[in-house]
C-alpha cells in the first residue's frame, strides 16, 4: 500500500470513530432533529391504585377503633356510612339507641368479649377488595373491602369508597 493511500484509509477511519462518536452522542442526547424513535422512554409501571386504597382502609380502620374507645373524644359513627350509622341505632338497645349513634355504638363495643378499641395491634389484615361485599341498608352489597381485625380474628368488617374516603358498611 502507497503513503497516500495509507493516509487516505487513516482518514477515513478516523472520520468513520468520530461519525460512531458523534451517533452515539445524538442517540444518548435523545437526538438533535426531535426524532424520538432514535431514543424510547423508559415506561415505568402504572401505581397500582389498590395499594393506595389498601392504606385508606386501614387508616379509616384505625381511627374507628380509636374513636370507639370511651375515653375518645372522637365520634366513631363518622367512619361509617350513613347506613351502617342507622343500623347501630336499629339493633340498639331502645333506651341506649335514644342517645345516638356514638353512645349505641360504643355501649355495644364495651358489651364485646373483646373490645376493637382495647386490642392490639390496631387496624385490619387481609383485605380483599371485592365486586360485591356486604353493606347495611337495602341496596345490600356493593363493591367494596372486606377485612379481619387484627387483634380479632373472629370479627371482619366490610368498607366501601364513598366521595373518595374509605368507611366501614357494615
Amino acid at each position: 500500500m502507497t503513503a497516500g493511500r495509507r493516509r487516505l484509509v487513516l482518514a477515513l477511519a478516523a472520520a468513520a470513530l468520530a461519525l460512531a462518536v458523534l451517533v452515539a452522542i445524538l442517540i444518548g442526547a435523545g437526538g438533535s432533529d426531535g426524532n424520538s424513535e432514535l431514543v424510547k422512554p423508559r415506561r415505568t409501571q402504572p401505581a397500582d391504585p389498590s395499594v393506595a386504597a389498601r392504606a385508606a382502609v386501614a387508616k379509616t380502620a384505625i381511627a374507628y377503633q380509636r374513636a370507639l374507645d370511651p375515653a375518645s373524644s372522637e365520634d366513631p359513627c363518622r367512619f361509617m356510612t350513613d347506613e351502617a350509622a342507622d343500623d347501630v341505632l336499629l339493633y340498639a338497645d331502645p333506651g341506649v339507641g335514644t342517645r345516638g349513634c356514638q353512645v349505641a355504638l360504643r355501649e355495644s363495643e364495651r358489651r364485646q368479649a373483646h373490645p376493637l378499641y382495647s386490642v392490639r395491634p390496631l387496624g385490619v389484615t387481609e383485605i380483599r377488595f371485592l365486586p360485591r361485599v356486604p353493606v347495611a341498608g337495602i341496596q345490600g352489597t356493593a363493591a367494596g373491602a372486606q377485612a379481619t381485625w387484627r387483634g380479632d380474628r373472629t370479627r371482619s368488617a366490610t368498607f366501601v369508597e364513598r366521595d373518595a374516603t374509605w368507611l366501614i358498611a357494615k
